[in-house]
């Protein structure tokens, strides 16, 4: 029973952590975008640059932490059936 409960803590709190980063990637998108829009509006080609690297990287934080999730999904998965195997 011990085990059942740390293993569901451990999975919340990676779940936890997973919609932080994605949430944060969202933000830097949404972020990088008005700095492009921004720099685009006043003729600032170092703003819109800035702004299109600030929204690649919070695409890549956002498909990174999808990733994670889905590989953490798998390994628990898999956990849990050999565990249920050796029974």
């Amino acid at each position: 029973m011990k085990k059942l409960v740390a293993i569901g803590l451990v999975a919340v709190g990676s779940v936890v952590v997973f919609e932080v980063l994605r949430r944060k990637g969202v933000i830097a998108q949404i972020g990088g975008k008005v700095k492009e829009v921004v720099g685009t509006i006043t003729d600032d080609p170092a703003l819109k640059v800035e702004g299109m690297i600030e929204n690649a990287k919070g695409k890549v934080m956002e498909v990174t932490s999808k990733t994670k999730e889905a590989f953490h999904k798998a390994f628990d998965k898999a956990q849990e059936e050999v565990e249920d195997n050796l029974s």
